[in-house]
């Protein structure tokens, strides 16, 4: 069975200031007690809807089983089901950071390469 990691959008400069931290608490940690992740195959759709035209975003690739606090599953009604933390990530979850390519259309597009 293929491991399902989860991913969390974050601008490039923003990775850049806090990559050699232990954890990373963005503003939605504290806001809304969570911080946003998808799933692969959400994490496309959910940078157009959230992130228009924007072309320095990165998906962080993490895994879930190294995971130091609480991730939930929760619905998001009319969206389906998405992963949340509900604690700061530690860092040494991120197995891979990829860039989110801006397309003509607006959409995005995952590719290596960050």
């Amino acid at each position: 069975m293929k491991k399902e990691y989860i991913y969390h959008i974050i601008p490039a400069l923003e990775w850049e200031a806090i990559r050699d931290n232990d954890t990373y608490e963005p503003e939605t940690l504290e806001s809304e007690s969570l911080i946003h992740f998808s799933f692969e195959s959400q994490v496309c759709e959910t940078a157009a809807r959230f992130y228009t035209g924007r072309t320095d975003l990165l998906a962080l690739k993490v895994d879930p089983d190294l995971l130091d606090g609480e991730l939930r599953i929760d619905p998001v009604p009319g969206d389906g089901n998405f992963p949340h933390l509900y604690s700061p990530l530690n860092l040494n979850a991120v197995v891979g950071v990829l860039k989110l390519k801006l397309n003509s259309d607006l959409s995005f597009t995952l590719v290596d390469g960050a």
